[in-house]
């Protein structure tokens, strides 16, 4: 695509995800005319990029958020992505068809945020974690959890390699309350890592580490070797960054300004020399000289930063810059004169955060900046951020706000060339309603309930295959490969499902199924009283929303290794895929953002 194409966007095609998902927020790949998208309820679509026909539907077992990997194996392609649980899966590309998956990480507060790259038959596959948030329970251990790349074979999901951020965690001491802490930890691994198939790394960006002992490895470029795994050099930008919900439990500890990579680095050629470019979430953008072990050569600073700010996903590189947008997201103060606060109780600055800057990569001066763009009108939920990565095509460069909309800049000048509002209603190829929209709530007495849709999970698949009343497409024949287009028609999009296979769950599944789904409704109860207007006290709502007395109260403990005791017990039965859903598992429920204490605040 160029600038030239401009004009002709958005396209005229536009399809729906099925009307339980929330939303679709990983970002798509396209083989040969198919398109590949995850989604928050952990629905992997394929379907035609041209028109919108879905081809198969796999369910995975948490949300998916990484984009996915197409990837040549033997005779097949296959399709490689994690969940937010952290398993791994590969697919088969022509039918959805499970080959293999894997657990990247046994620690339970593994989430896989970052795609995973692959070279010569072999993926390489970054893991972060969900801890950094659980540790603001005070009983909870902080932390253990370790940053890592996984090597893996494509063909079957063998393990070449494994290698960790920090070393293992030993026990440091105690909290307030007496509750052992552990350390290092942290310096996951966001985004993907970068191959360099000149010198020979693979690089990686990281994370700021949970606990003490600070690492040198936090907040860091490493470069690791692509046979071993092996650190070969490690250049951190900034020091003693430790900080979690619990990492400083204690009054007069100090907290870290969280100040991790989010986005991969960039390998760039300029003028006959390679670079690798970083951006943070400091705000600064660094130039390293892969061939001197990471020296750095400029950095430059593109916005204020903060734990919110600064660089959050990715950037994106020519010939001759490199184009960095920042979110320096403002958040404004609870007021209860104020309007209604959106879905998940946060409020934004409606005019402060945003801006895309080049630099030139000669010497990291300003080439040009474009300012970000005021939400218009005003209204909760909305900020100008632009947290999102950065897109560059032939003279143009794409960027998403908080705002709603996806703009396009010159890349020679910065100025605008093309602006698109998401925020509206679609009329989509497969008849399913679709809505770009700020996830707000109305005040009791408006008419509709603004965003109730979003909470259409309960619908259940069993083995990847759709088990509701809807949208099925005929089977996709062809072998997808290059220069071969779908025989699916638009019609076949909207055959019923004739009927659904009825799956017997064992005993102990059923235990511990519903359990975890009785505390599946104990957060909607919280999240719709808060949606609707009616946002209960904090002490009730903590008592709805209080995964671990649950849990406690069926006759296990909070620590980790029980549950996963019990899950080991149960893996010589079919343990159907709700009782492992992101949705349904009290522990995860407890450790994700759908946890007791943000639901505390949600109904504040």
């Amino acid at each position: 695509m160029a600038t030239a194409d401009l004009p002709r966007l958005p396209s005229a095609q536009v399809g729906s995800l099925l009307d339980r998902d929330i939303t679709a927020f990983a970002a798509p790949a396209v083989q040969s005319g198919v398109l590949f998208v995850g989604s928050a309820s952990g629905v992997i679509h394929a379907m035609s990029a041209k028109s919108g026909c879905i081809y198969w539907t796999f369910q995975a077992d948490g949300p998916v958020r990484a984009a996915t990997l197409i990837a040549e194996n033997g005779a097949r392609r296959s399709v490689l992505f994690g969940d937010q649980i952290g398993w791994f899966y590969s697919l088969d590309a022509l039918t959805g068809r499970v080959l293999w998956k894997r657990k990247i990480d046994q620690h339970e507060a593994t989430r896989l945020t970052g795609s995973a790259v692959a070279l010569d038959g072999t993926a390489f596959v970054p893991a972060a974690s969900w801890e950094e948030t659980r540790s603001g329970n005070a009983k909870y251990p902080c932390c253990t959890f370790r940053g890592s790349v996984t090597a893996l074979r494509v063909s079957d999901g063998s393990v070449v390699w494994k290698s960790y951020t920090v070393g293992p965690p030993k026990k440091t001491g105690v909290n307030r309350i007496g509750i052992p802490q552990f350390g290092p930890s942290g310096a996951g691994i966001w985004s993907a890592p970068t191959i360099d198939t000149k010198r020979g790394p693979l690089y990686i960006t990281t994370g700021d580490n949970y606990s003490q002992p600070a690492t040198k490895t936090s907040d860091a470029v490493l470069a690791l070797n692509l046979k071993s795994g092996q650190i070969v050099w490690s250049q951190q930008m900034t020091a003693g960054d430790v900080y979690s919900n619990g990492g400083c439990p204690d009054e007069g500890s100090t907290c870290g300004p969280d100040f991790d990579f989010g986005s991969s680095a960039l390998l760039v050629s300029h003028q006959g020399r390679d670079l690798l470019i970083a951006g943070q979430k400091s705000g600064v953008v660094y130039a390293l000289d892969p061939d001197a072990k990471g020296k750095i050569l400029w950095q430059a600073r593109v916005g204020k930063g903060g734990i919110t700010g600064g660089i959050q996903w990715g950037m994106a590189g020519d010939e001759d810059k490199v184009y960095a947008a920042v979110s320096d997201l403002v958040e404004l103060p609870a007021s209860s004169d104020a309007e209604p606060l959106p879905l998940g109780g946060q409020n934004f600055n409606p005019v402060q955060g945003g801006g895309l800057t080049a630099l030139r990569l000669s010497d990291g001066r300003k080439a040009w900046f474009a300012a970000s763009y005021p939400c218009s009108p005003p209204r909760p939920g909305c900020s100008p951020a632009q947290s999102a990565a950065v897109t560059a095509i032939p003279g143009a460069i794409f960027s998403g706000s908080l705002d709603g909309h996806i703009r396009a800049f010159s890349a020679e000048k910065g100025t605008l060339l093309w602006d698109f509002d998401t925020e509206t209603e679609y009329h989509t190829v497969n008849g399913v309603p679709a809505k770009g929209r700020l996830a707000r709530r109305r005040r009791p007495g408006d008419r509709g309930w603004d965003g109730v849709r979003q909470f259409r999970l309960s619908a259940l698949r069993w083995g990847g295959r759709q088990c509701v009343a809807g949208l099925r497409p005929r089977r996709f024949q062809e072998r997808i490969s290059p220069g071969q287009e779908s025989g699916c028609q638009i019609a076949s999009c909207r055959k019923p499902i004739a009927k659904c296979a009825t799956v017997q769950a064992p005993g102990p599944a059923v235990f511990v199924y519903m359990i975890s789904h009785d505390a599946h409704h104990r957060g909607h109860i919280c999240l719709l009283a808060s949606q609707l207007g009616y946002p209960l006290p904090a002490k009730a709502a903590y008592a709805i929303c209080n995964w671990e007395k649950l849990w406690q109260d069926c006759g296990f403990t909070y620590r980790a290794e029980t549950y996963l005791s019990l899950k080991v017990s149960l893996q010589a039965v079919p343990v159907p895929h709700t009782s492992v859903n992101c949705y349904a598992v009290a522990p995860w429920v407890n450790s994700a953002s759908f946890s007791a204490l943000r639901l505390v605040r949600f109904c504040r």
